[in-house]
């Protein structure tokens, strides 16, 4: 039993054991092992028994061979392995096992299947998997994001609203102060000729008055000429600036086909938004209908299951009452004796003429002890 006990730690320390001792030779092995089995198969957690005995002759292993054991090994509903005796002489019970074991090494292997080193070895196999499958689901998502982060629809309608908005400003200030300028030049060139007008003395003849004039008008231009010239500059580089009638309706008729692209645009993205909800929607609808179906489908699996678990309970009580017929010797053929109700063990507790009360498995019969032979010791039971 150590071990057996010592290779199944070997194989899986945080194992739990049962550990169930029973007589292994002699008159009352069978009826003792029977009674650990069921035992074992009753104890809660059970997953596997292990039915094991060190070496010995022949005759010590002959518990092994009895029918009855071999009954309750070939009835009990949780799987027995056995390991009788390291010898080459197999006994009967290993060939109503589930399985046999030579020593208690191969025994553990066989209860134990993976050992403990070999299911953290698989367990680091598959940490490794769910973290590479974790890391290229977390990439596709970052994909996706920047995808859509560059698409941007509503942003890019913003975006070019504002820059017409701002074109169209620009135009604005820039034909104002244009308009402005040339209104300053005239203002400044009217106020010259007036002062200019009241410093002429009053003419005594309209000739004389028509010379001055032209005398100061020509002194005025002489003089100012450089003025002049820069302001004629000036007006002609403003009225070259100051866009034409023709120009200005390309602008407008641009301005209006920029916004009719606009408002087709705003529209396309809307109905391409439309789209995508109705896809949306489509697609969850899908997957509640799929999960819908998984549900029904578990729910029909549960009957079935129902059904097993009362197949197994029968089963099980069924393979208790085969334990039971098991230990029922009288089933076998044999004879219990009583005396006055209490069972008659040996025949050292007889006298000739004792009444006894002789129980078979199909009926009672009364008797009194007529002769007694005892064995000598040594003799076989």
């Amino acid at each position: 039993m150590v071990d057996v006990i010592r290779h199944l730690r070997e194989r899986f320390p945080a194992q739990d054991i049962v550990v169930c001792p029973a007589l292994v030779q002699g008159v009352e092995a069978v009826g003792s092992v029977i009674d650990a089995l069921a035992c074992l198969q009753a104890a809660c957690g059970v997953d596997v028994i292990i039915l094991a005995r060190g070496g010995g002759s022949v005759a010590d292993l002959v518990a092994f061979d009895d029918e009855r054991l071999c009954r309750a090994v070939f009835a009990c509903e949780v799987p027995i392995i056995t390991s009788i005796g390291h010898t080459k002489d197999r006994p009967n019970c290993d060939h109503v096992a589930a399985a046999f074991a030579p020593v208690p090494a191969k025994a553990a292997e066989r209860a134990i299947r993976y050992s403990a080193d070999e299911l953290l070895d698989e367990l680091a196999r598959h940490s490794d998997t769910l973290a590479s499958i974790s890391a290229s689901v977390r990439h596709r998502g970052e994909r996706v994001s920047e995808l859509w982060q560059q698409a941007r629809p509503h942003q890019r309608i913003t975006e070019l609203a504002t820059a017409v908005d701002r074109t169209g400003d620009l135009l604005a200030s820039r034909t104002e102060s244009s308009y402005r300028r040339r209104e300053m030049v005239l203002s400044e060139a009217s106020r010259l000729l007036v002062a200019v007008a009241l410093k002429l003395p009053r003419p005594i003849s309209l000739n004389d008055l028509h010379v001055k004039l032209h005398e100061a008008a020509v002194a005025f231009i002489a003089g100012h000429r450089d003025v002049i010239d820069a302001s004629s500059v000036s007006l002609n580089g403003a009225a070259r600036r100051i866009p034409g009638p023709v120009a200005l309706d390309a602008f407008a008729a641009h301005v209006h086909n920029a916004g009719t692209r606009i408002r087709e645009k705003r529209r396309d993205y809307g109905r391409a938004l439309q789209r995508f909800a109705g896809d949306a929607d489509r697609d969850l609808t899908r997957r509640l209908v799929a999960e819908q179906k998984v549900i029904a489908a578990e729910v029909n699996q549960l009957r079935p299951a129902a059904d097993r678990v009362l197949a197994r309970a029968h089963d099980r009580v069924s393979h208790f009452g085969a334990l039971v017929d098991a230990k029922d010797f009288r089933r076998r053929g044999w004879v219990l004796a009583s005396e006055h109700g209490r069972a008659v063990q040996t025949v050292a507790c007889l006298r000739v003429g004792t009444p006894l009360e002789l129980r078979f498995a199909d009926g009672e019969a009364a008797a009194t002890v007529d002769d007694i032979k005892p064995h000598q010791q040594g003799e076989g039971s």
